[in-house]
């Protein structure tokens, strides 16, 4: 059986998600003028545990939705990853 479609949504919708997730968060952060640094960890945070219960509580309540509960479940992580890395270059230089 061929799943590759179903790879599509779920990485599909991770993606866009995420650029979504992150979009908002960097328009908030230059909208204030800046977050302290554990303002900016705890959002990240924040986003790393609701949004993936809310696609958990999608696929549970929907199972027709399941690949793309999946890739809401899915989608902070490459956002969060990325800032990690980015304030761990910050640190370093």
């Amino acid at each position: 059986m061929d799943d590759t479609s179903a790879q599509r949504r779920v990485v599909f919708t991770a993606g866009i998600l995420s650029a979504v997730i992150y979009g908002v968060y960097a328009s908030i952060f230059v909208a204030h003028g800046g977050m302290g640094r554990a303002s900016g960890n705890l959002a990240v945070l924040v986003l790393c545990l609701v949004v993936p219960l809310i696609g958990f509580a999608l696929k549970k309540a929907f199972p027709v939705l399941r690949e793309y509960a999946t890739g809401v479940m899915l989608s902070p992580f490459p956002g969060a990853i990325t800032y990690l890395f980015a304030s761990l270059w910050m640190a370093i230089s």
